[in-house]
């Protein structure tokens, strides 16, 4: 299946096979792993697993392309249509854009898909390291609340369609200003025979 979203100047495609060796060698990169609850080196073989894990339509792992160049990665997996639940997160390699608004503009392009073109999605889940304070800044000024008494090392944060609708939405509104794009996220979706059961009701909304 491939998805392709586009809004802001940037567009978020999905990994394809021909993506994991450099979205493996970024992942191992000190940097990018020094941020991840998973941070034991990651060998080919290993990366070929995931993939084969995720290339499913319940995982979203998209590419953040900007100026003709992937530099970074977002994704929302673990999808239960369901429940309307999922996992999101990101990360991006290319330390030029790190303090810039980029990320948060992925981040509401894939959100405004997620919540407005997947209707059944009423919850989103970002999981955060206890230490890493600029992801947890970053995730509570998306709209993500922190859940309680939780003691472990990565902390889970929680974007329901509530408090999407009431504080996300007014973020993409500004973001729709600022970067003079007031459309709604363009998205494609293309799906072979195999996949149609799984992500029928997706495509078609």
């Amino acid at each position: 299946m491939s998805i392709i979203l586009q809004k802001y100047g940037i567009t978020l495609r999905r990994i394809e096979q021909s993506d994991i060796e450099l979205l493996r060698q970024w992942r191992n990169n000190p940097d990018i792993n020094k941020y991840m609850a998973y941070r034991a080196h990651i060998t080919p073989e290993m990366q070929q697993q995931w993939f084969e894990r995720v290339n499913t339509p319940l995982h979203y792992y998209l590419l953040i392309i900007t100026e003709g160049k992937a530099v970074g990665v977002i994704n929302t997996k673990n999808i239960n249509m369901d429940e309307g639940f999922g996992e999101g997160g990101i990360f991006i390699w290319e330390q030029q854009y790190w303090r810039t608004y980029l990320p948060t503009l992925a981040t509401l392009t894939l959100l405004e898909f997620t919540f407005d073109v997947l209707s059944d999605f009423d919850v989103s889940v970002a999981r955060v390291m206890r230490d890493n304070d600029v992801a947890a800044r970053y995730n509570r000024a998306l709209g993500y609340v922190l859940i309680p008494e939780q003691y472990g090392d990565d902390l889970l944060y929680v974007l329901t369609r509530r408090k999407y609708k009431t504080k996300t939405t007014r973020l993409i509104r500004a973001a729709e200003k600022l970067m003079n794009d007031h459309l709604p996220v363009r998205y494609t979706i293309e799906h072979s025979p195999r996949n149609l059961p799984a992500i029928n009701q997706l495509a078609q909304k």
